[in-house]
């Protein structure tokens, strides 16, 4: 048997429980003797009429004793030995049963049973630990006992024993029980106390994981600063002119370079809204202009994209007191987010007010305690922004997933939409900092409306918030463009540190495909090799840089968008090898591996893992069913290319041995 671990803390924190249950267990036990006791007088005048008038006192003054012990039992002393106090209410109410058959018929008095009953009573109403109750029926058992052995005179013997065998068989079962009882509190205050401390343990480490991605991200901004500020004076022409070739990649470079510094920077909001510390700073924002400015900037994605972008803004908007930044990055957001999952048609935004008990209906919302019912009272007034879209919509198990943390409603390695499931997290995070609320409605295949409701009067709600009450808004709008257009250059000589709307919408656009022209093509800087390459990758500026390269070292170079289309391509070209991504939509890299592998035609087609997840789990995965070799991102292009000819030439070989 395994000896239990002392544990010092979780034995003062249950002495410290134990205490305070027998105080409260101990005004309860008095209470019921308040009322219990007296319900057996009439059995006293029933059974024993003579002593009747003496056991009415006895029975009173138990009474009178649980009074005075309800009331002993709130002071701080009680309470500090409540277990003593315990005992001492368990001893009197049995002790006078005990007086009672010493009164009357002694060893033979029928009354014996009401220390039974009072025993098994106490069992229930005032549990204590083993020692306390075998001290408890030591004591009563002695003054039951010895009093018989003084006196004497024991005319019925076998009666003697068979109350005797009652009463003790009743003691051991009390003792029997207390033990498995204070054993079972004991585990069951185990289970609680571990589980509080593993609790404590997963918030101490959620507070370190939020300073982690506070100090990492801080570190990556360094290096990144150093890639973004040489390339944005290479895209400029600032150290001599780029043919457009050179400024293709040195603009692809920058604007993944843009990306990861919104991913930084949604990371480090995470971070702050993670540990309470996000602050709100308050200015005059008009949010039609707002609103307007953002779809100017997003209208060239949304063209690239084949998509309407337009804006419905109701004139009576006032100018309020919110966040600025908080309120681009909410809108940002939900723009994005709509562009992403919208294959046609259009995206609309919508801009009103509601009156102040038009409180929204928010049943997607995933934390009860989050509506502040108290704040809600203070507002005098709502401003009502809606995205709207006819993109794929949300099913309906889903809806309530949509704004975890990390969280996607797809999250295979088939999954058509990139992205990391910080994004409208964020956006609930910054609505609810600013007493607002957002809720999602979505049909899947019809589209997705997000509806976000902020306070016209948070500078009255959120007193305590850095305020700027300058009249003006200093804003240079977006919109207003007097130069030339930033979306059409990489980045803006401003702080490398944060990213504005315009630079969102920049790489938004830049990220979507579009025709090469002749101009952009690489210079073939090595002879034909002849090898008929297919590369499968449904990232546009990873596809676009790995296949021209791959062409200027001489091969013959087709591309897919996705596993679907590449497995196509793959049966139609049986192409000398395929270079293939693991997680891309429709069909992912293993599926393709195992279509290609199986297959009579192209099962001697050699095959290529490219991929993000560089684990060892997966290298077996793709080699198992049949890779002929895997690489992890960020690839070597020259390396790449190295193992294309080594895999070729080997291939060559086997064949050239099997003609022999």
């Amino acid at each position: 048997m395994q000896r239990r671990q002392h544990n010092p803390d979780l034995e003062l924190a249950f002495a410290r429980e134990s205490l305070e249950r027998a105080a409260q267990d101990t005004r309860w036990g008095v209470l019921n003797t308040l009322f219990m006791y007296p319900v057996f007088i009439p059995l006293d005048f029933l059974v024993y009429p003579d002593a009747a008038p003496i056991f009415m006192w006895i029975r009173f003054g138990v009474v009178a004793l649980s009074i005075a012990m309800h009331f002993v039992m709130r002071l701080g002393v009680a309470q500090r030995h409540a277990q003593l106090f315990g005992i001492f209410a368990y001893l009197y109410c049995t002790l006078a049963i005990v007086l009672m058959v010493h009164l009357v018929d002694g060893y033979a008095s029928p009354y014996y049973a009401g220390i039974n009953l009072v025993l098994i009573s106490f069992l229930f109403i005032l549990p204590m630990n083993v020692k306390q109750t075998a001290f408890v029926c030591a004591v009563v058992y002695a003054a039951y006992i010895v009093p018989i052995g003084l006196i004497g005179g024991v005319d019925d013997f076998a009666l003697l024993v068979n109350n005797n065998f009652f009463l003790v068989s009743t003691m051991l079962l009390v003792v029997i029980s207390s033990y498995l009882a204070t054993n079972m509190r004991r585990k069951e205050f185990t289970s609680r106390f571990e589980l509080a401390r593993a609790n404590e343990e997963l918030k101490k480490l959620d507070v370190v994981k939020s300073q982690f991605f506070a100090s990492i991200s801080h570190e990556i901004r360094t290096p990144l600063t150093s890639i973004m500020a040489p390339t944005d004076s290479l895209f400029r022409g600032d150290v001599g002119r780029l043919t457009e070739v050179q400024k293709r990649l040195v603009g692809q470079v920058h604007r993944n370079a843009l990306r990861l510094l919104d991913l930084i920077n949604q990371m480090l909001d995470f971070a702050k809204f993670d540990a309470k510390k996000m602050r709100l700073h308050l200015k005059r924002v008009s949010m039609p202009r707002v609103v307007r400015n953002q779809v100017a900037l997003f209208q060239e994605v949304c063209r690239r994209k084949g998509l309407a972008l337009d804006c419905r803004i109701d004139d009576t908007v006032p100018v309020v007191f919110l966040d600025h930044e908080k309120i681009e990055r909410i809108l940002s957001n939900l723009i994005r987010n709509a562009i992403k999952f919208t294959e046609r048609g259009s995206v609309v935004i919508e801009l009103g007010t509601a009156s102040p008990d038009a409180s929204p209906d928010t049943p997607e919302r995933h934390d009860p305690d989050a509506g502040d019912h108290a704040t809600m009272d203070l507002v005098t007034g709502w401003i009502e922004l809606r995205v709207l879209d006819t993109g794929i919509g949300i099913a309906s198990r889903h809806l309530r997933r949509v704004f975890q943390r990390f969280q996607q409603v797809d999250g295979s390695t088939t999954r058509r939409y990139e992205g990391t499931g910080l994004g409208l997290a964020i956006v609930q995070e910054a609505v609810e900092l600013q007493h607002g609320s957002i809720r999602v409605d979505s049909q899947e295949g019809v589209g997705t409306t997000f509806t976000v409701r902020l306070p016209v009067n948070l500078d009255e709600i959120e007193p305590g918030a850095d305020i700027d009450r300058r009249q003006d808004d200093r804003r240079q709008e977006e919109a207003d463009f007097d130069g030339p257009d930033r979306r059409m250059r990489p980045r803006r000589n401003e702080d490398y540190g944060k990213i504005s709307v315009s630079d969102i919408a920049f790489v938004e656009s830049s990220s979507i495909a579009r025709p090469e022209t002749d101009d952009e093509a690489i210079p073939q800087t090595r002879p034909s090799t002849g090898i008929r390459v297919l590369y499968i990758e449904d990232n546009a500026d990873l596809r676009d840089y790995v296949s021209k390269m791959l062409r200027s070292f001489g091969h013959t170079v087709a591309t897919a968008v996705d596993g679907v289309s590449g497995w196509q391509r793959v049966r139609e070209a049986l192409p000398d090898i395929v270079i293939s991504d693991v997680m891309m939509p429709g069909i992912d890299g293993f599926e393709l591996l195992r279509l290609v592998k199986t297959t009579d035609r192209t099962q001697r087609i050699p095959v290529i893992l490219i991929t993000a997840k560089s684990e060892t789990d997966a290298r077996i995965e793709g080699l198992q069913i049949g890779a002929d070799d895997y690489l992890a991102k960020p690839i070597d292009i020259r390396e790449l290319d190295a193992r294309i000819h080594n895999i070729i030439a080997d291939r060559k070989f086997r064949d050239a041995l099997t003609r022999a």
